[in-house]
């Protein structure tokens, strides 16, 4: 028996469509059936994929026989309504929204197959005019459960691409389709990368940069010997006597080195 997805009907449906549901489930395991379950709008309520990839849409209209010959006759007063043109237009209305790549006539690789269970071959064919291009009509002798698995094997198109699978799957069955939003996990912000950045000192490094500012007591006498006096006359300035001849012994060490046999120090005098 064929695959169909779901496998019981969907809801409620009319005596014609559940009839047709049921030749469905007899056709061989070559055969995988989706129903439609988008009931807001209008399209195809099967489509038909075979295991070559070659498929098909199957639209079922619910006209009786006594409404195809209404249809003939027509009325008095207004001419009556086609039946299956609603249901051609359903296909119409597919068709136009399928994105399939490379393909600009999407039922020349997809056909449509509009399916009257109640109505004879002849009386449709008295009563409406030939399907346009890419449409197959299917009356009461064609959907025979001896008959059905043949003629539906020969109207279905030629196989289809991956990429068209894809898109006709996307047109007919959005409920399968997983939102981007929902497996794709928002990345986290890791500082992996390599790069220089500004740094704040330590407290005790902040200690220590800042202590060795502090002046000696020799070297903050000198400075406070160096500040200018002002006297009562404005603008003039005078330096302060100059302090007593210092010495200062500097001494290098080289590590046991020495210039000849003197040691390695002298002796520096300024004034």
């Amino acid at each position: 028996m064929a695959q169909i997805l779901p496998t019981n009907p969907v809801g409620p449906m009319p005596p014609e469509t559940l009839r047709v549901f049921r030749l469905l489930t007899q056709l061989p395991e070559l055969f995988v059936v989706w129903q439609r379950l988008a009931m807001a709008d209008d399209g195809p309520d099967f489509w038909v994929r075979h295991q070559d990839s070659r498929c098909a849409l199957l639209k079922v209209a619910t006209a009786t026989r006594a409404e195809i010959r209404q249809a003939r006759q027509g009325t008095l007063f207004a001419p009556a309504a086609t039946p299956g043109a609603s249901e051609q237009a359903a296909l119409g209305h597919f068709w136009a929204g399928l994105e399939l790549p490379d393909a600009p006539c999407p039922h020349a690789l997809l056909p449509g197959l509009v399916l009257f269970p109640s109505v004879p071959h002849d009386d449709l064919d008295r009563a409406l005019a030939p399907p346009p291009p890419g449409i197959h009509r299917g009356t009461k002798a064609d959907l025979r459960p001896e008959a059905f698995g043949a003629w539906l094997d020969a109207r279905l198109g030629p196989p289809l691409a991956p990429a068209h699978t894809d898109a006709v799957r996307r047109a007919f069955a959005p409920e399968s389709i997983i939102p981007a939003q929902l497996t794709v996990r928002t990345p986290f912000a890791r500082a992996t990368d390599a790069g220089l950045t500004d740094a704040l000192l330590s407290y005790n490094q902040e200690w220590v940069l800042k202590h060795d500012l502090d002046l000696s007591d020799e070297a903050e006498a000198a400075s406070a010997d160096l500040r200018l006096q002002l006297v009562s006359r404005v603008g003039e300035a005078v330096l302060p006597p100059p302090p007593a001849l210092r010495t200062v012994r500097v001494r290098f060490r080289t590590h046991g080195s020495s210039l000849g046999n003197a040691p390695c120090g002298t002796r520096l005098r300024y004034r």
